[in-house]
Formats: C-alpha cells, sequence, structure tokens
C-alpha cells in the first residue's frame, strides 16, 4: 500500500470503468477490483487490488469491499426541498407546470419555519441515505417586499448538515420582479448577504419573458459575485427565448461558466437546426445546462382529458 498513513482502506471495490485510467489491469474485458486509500476525507490513492494481500498497510481501519461498487458522492443538482413531502395536503390538482405552481400557491399560505424544516430535514436525510453529498435547492421566492420564510431555514439546514451533505441555496423568483433594477440589486444584495452556498436564480418563461429583466438579473449577480441557476424554458412552446436570451445577454457581459439553465425543455420543440445552433453557443459561452426528466415528464404536455404527445425531456444526447 503506498499510503501507510491512510485512516481508511478500502480493499476489493469495484470501479466502474469510467473512473479507470485505461491500462488498468482486467479480465475479460471487465476492470479488475481497486484498493481506495481514504485520508482527511479525501482519495490518496488507487491502485489495483492485491489478491490475497494481508493487513491493512499502515491505515487505520481496513473495509472489504468483496467486490462491491463503490462511487464518488452524487450530487443532486436541481431540488425544491422546501415543497418536499406536501403531496399529500395538496388535493386536487390539475395537470400541467402552472397547475402545479397554482396548487403549491395555496399551500404555501399555510407554511411555517418549522413546517418547512422538519419536511426539508427528511428529504436532506433521504437523500443522504441514498449517497448524495451535493445539493442545490431552489426557494420560493415570490413576494418582492421580504424573503420567504424557507430561506434562513434552509441556510439553518446547511449549517446543521456540514460535514455530510453540502447543501447550495438559490432564489427562485419571477423573472418580472428583476424588471426593477432596485429589487434586482437589493436582493442580490440579501442573497449574497445570507451566507455561503447561496445563488441568486429566477424563473424565465415566456409568459414572463423580458430581456432587460434578464440583463438586470445577469448583472446584478455579476456585481455581487453570484452564480446563477435559472429555471428556464420550462415548456414546449418553440418560441421560447429564454435560452437564447441568457446567451445573447451574457456574449460580452464577462459572466462566461457561472450561470446553469434548468429545464430547458423547449429546446425539444424548436426546428433542429435552430436547436442546435443554440447549443453550440451554449457550449462555447459556457452555460450549464440540468436536465429534469422525471419531473418534466409529469409535468409537460399535460392537459385534463388529453393524452400527452410530448415526453417533455431536453436535448441531453445532443448538448
Amino acid at each position: 500500500m503506498s499510503d501507510p498513513g491512510a485512516a481508511l482502506l478500502l480493499r476489493n471495490a469495484r470501479l466502474p470503468r469510467w473512473l479507470l485510467p485505461a491500462d488498468w489491469p482486467g479480465q475479460g474485458g471487465v476492470p479488475g477490483l481497486a484498493d481506495i486509500a481514504l485520508a482527511d476525507g479525501r482519495v490518496q490513492s488507487v491502485l489495483p487490488a492485491r489478491p490475497g494481500a494481508a493487513g491493512a498497510g499502515g491505515a487505520a481501519e481496513t473495509w472489504d469491499l468483496a467486490g462491491a461498487l463503490a462511487l464518488p458522492g452524487l450530487v443532486d443538482a436541481h431540488l425544491h426541498l422546501d415543497k418536499t413531502f406536501t403531496l399529500p395536503r395538496l388535493g386536487a390538482v390539475e395537470p400541467g407546470l402552472l397547475g402545479a405552481i397554482d396548487a403549491m400557491m395555496r399551500d404555501k399560505a399555510g407554511w411555517t419555519p418549522g413546517d418547512v424544516r422538519q419536511r426539508a430535514e427528511r428529504g436532506l436525510l433521504w437523500a443522504w441515505q441514498a449517497g448524495s453529498v451535493h445539493l442545490r435547492t431552489h426557494c420560493d421566492w415570490w413576494d418582492p417586499a421580504q424573503q420567504p420564510i424557507a430561506w434562513p431555514v434552509l441556510r439553518e439546514l446547511a449549517e446543521d448538515w456540514q460535514g455530510r451533505v453540502r447543501l447550495e441555496r438559490v432564489n427562485l423568483s419571477p423573472l418580472t420582479l428583476y424588471a426593477d433594477r432596485d429589487w434586482a440589486w437589493r436582493t442580490a444584495r440579501d442573497v449574497a448577504a445570507s451566507g455561503p452556498g447561496a445563488r441568486l436564480g429566477g424563473f424565465v418563461h415566456s409568459t414572463n419573458w423580458d430581456p432587460q429583466a434578464l440583463m438586470h438579473l445577469l448583472q446584478a449577480a455579476q456585481a455581487f459575485d453570484l452564480d446563477v441557476d435559472l429555471h428556464c424554458d420550462e415548456e414546449l412552446n418553440a418560441g421560447a427565448q429564454g435560452l437564447a436570451g441568457v446567451v445573447a445577454t451574457m456574449t460580452g457581459l464577462g459572466f462566461e461558466g457561472r450561470v446553469v439553465c434548468g429545464h430547458v425543455c423547449a429546446l425539444a420543440a424548436k426546428p433542429e437546426a435552430e436547436a442546435f445552433a443554440l447549443l453550440d453557443a451554449v457550449a462555447r459561452l459556457p452555460i450549464t445546462l440540468v436536465a429534469l426528466p422525471v419531473t418534466n415528464l409529469l409535468l409537460q404536455d399535460a392537459t385534463a382529458g388529453r393524452t400527452p404527445r410530448q415526453r417533455g425531456l431536453t436535448l441531453v444526447k445532443e448538448a
């Protein structure tokens, strides 16, 4: 073992091929098992397992995984912990995204800090037990006059779960609110002041499209050194302009590599040539895209009494 000071040695771990170098030994096309040395919460070395090797090579503790699969900690890049476990109390919900938003708005009237904390922490626990170590949650921030009650609760949970899960928080505000430049700057200031892991976000949709508001959002984020995470084009409208607007606004702004666009379902509705040209522009900047297949399969092309025709998934493979 090359790391005699390792705190933990994981012996005989099975690693996916994409984690291993091309010259990793194997048999019959199957990669051989690995010994993984860990110390101070980090991987110190990954070496081919030595069959029959005795002892821990100086490691404080040794676990024999006996060929079990070992993976890096999982990342869930788009959550809504403030909304978790509300379904049983929502009652009848109209199909589709806007119906889901209306139902959540009604439920939100009864939220308390204790209610949000109990539900969100339950979601955190489930994610951690499933192997997730890095989460990003969006938090509804629809009232222009005040912070939502969930925002400080999520910050407290981020602090409480340090060492187990890294929790980032994004304010989810309608793009229309950013049309007020003063509000955009105040909100970015408040988000930045709320502690580490805070990001600036917005809901960008054809029903609220406003290029000037988007400019204010990105400029405010840049002014307060905040990464941006947008709900963008969460619809199957070929004319949706959100992603193209983000590309146009970011070009020349000097804010490249700091923006995530989630959902971007409308890409799947655009003509291929237009969609591919837009994806090329996204890659050049670059902008990170996050797909949410389960959510979009449920909420897109959903109308009462009508069978959905479209899946609602963005162009993951093409991107």
